[in-house]
């Protein structure tokens, strides 16, 4: 059975990396957008087939929290599926004090409806 790197499409000759049902040089496994390869305890995530490090995934493809747009990768609170999710420190800040982390100048959902006062 002749193998190739998923990378580069040459043979596979000496070692190699197996991870997702695809096979790498070990130079070619490595984040898509990041030059060095990847080490044995890194995370990796897939997207569409391709490799990426914790950062890139993060900043492009992981569901945002609602209440301080920075990427969820843990246990999380959601509202209608995964459309809207919240750290839970997040929701909890929003929920009993009104705190929002986001950025200034970022539009982000408010866990509890505003009521106008009279």
């Amino acid at each position: 059975m002749d193998l190739t790197c998923f990378s580069c499409r040459r043979p596979l000759e000496d070692a190699h990396v197996s991870r997702g049902g695809q096979n790498y040089h070990p130079h070619h496994f490595k984040c898509r957008e990041c030059p060095l390869p990847f080490n044995p305890q890194d995370a990796i995530f897939w997207h569409d087939n391709l490799l990426y490090c914790r950062f890139h995934y993060s900043t492009r493809f992981a569901p945002k929290c609602a209440g301080c747009t920075t990427a969820v990768f843990s246990q999380h609170i959601a509202f209608g599926g995964e459309d809207e999710c919240w750290h839970f420190e997040c929701y909890l800040l929003n929920v009993l004090w009104s705190i929002k982390l986001a950025p200034p100048g970022r539009q982000i959902k408010s866990a509890i409806p505003l009521v106008s006062m009279p």
